[in-house]
């Protein structure tokens, strides 16, 4: 019997999975060392590939930096909306809003961000452009827990501030991490919000 052959790569895919490692690399590599240790050398021998292919794709350290955060925050936010669209009649949305927001704001994507935005941020433009990434992926998620709650008949006229509210206590939290990381407290408080807001529902 004949071995069945694969069948041969399109350039365009080539260059599409080479352009993929080297976004996965430098995601890696400044995850690993901060942006201001990001070396475009190490990216190159972390994806394998030649200096002359890594620029072919990626001209300056920037551009590669910015690509690897929007590659990673493309990937929160389509693990974040499957999971939205999971809950239509969610028992526990804020418990769920919570959770999702912890993965994201306690993990690497938003630490990485965090980490450019920080060390790069004198930079106008490249200030600009993270900030631009980070609307541009994490408002559809809010949009997705927005019709989460209003599935479970919270109130559309109080619903977005819960969703405010309830996202900036964990980004706050991640944040306070830095200097005082105390998990047990933080679900603590967690479960004191939940109360609290299941409190002002029933009222309302």
């Amino acid at each position: 019997m004949t071995a069945q052959l694969k069948p041969r790569r399109t350039q365009q895919e080539r260059r599409e999975e080479t352009s993929e490692r080297i976004i996965n690399a430098a995601f890696d590599v400044i995850k690993r060392r901060g942006y201001s240790g990001f070396r475009i050398a190490e990216v190159q021998d972390v994806a394998g590939v030649s200096r002359g292919a890594l620029l072919h794709h990626f001209p300056t350290k920037e551009t590669l930096a910015l690509a690897a955060l929007e590659y990673a925050f493309a990937e929160s936010r389509a693990d974040a909306e499957a999971r939205a669209a999971q809950l239509e009649s969610a028992d526990d949305p804020i418990g769920e809003i919570i959770r999702n927001s912890e993965a994201f704001f306690f993990g690497d994507h938003f630490l990485v961000a965090l980490d450019i935005l920080m060390s790069a941020g004198k930079d106008p433009s490249i200030r600009s452009k993270v900030q631009s990434i980070s609307r541009t992926h994490r408002l559809p998620v809010e949009m997705a827990w927005l019709d989460v709650l209003r599935a479970a008949k919270v109130p559309e006229d109080v619903a977005e501030d819960i969703l405010w509210l309830t996202i900036s206590m964990v980004r706050g939290m991640a944040i306070r991490a830095f200097w005082q990381d105390e998990p047990a407290r933080f679900q603590h408080l967690y479960a004191r919000w939940q109360d609290m807001v299941r409190t002002y529902l029933k009222a309302v």
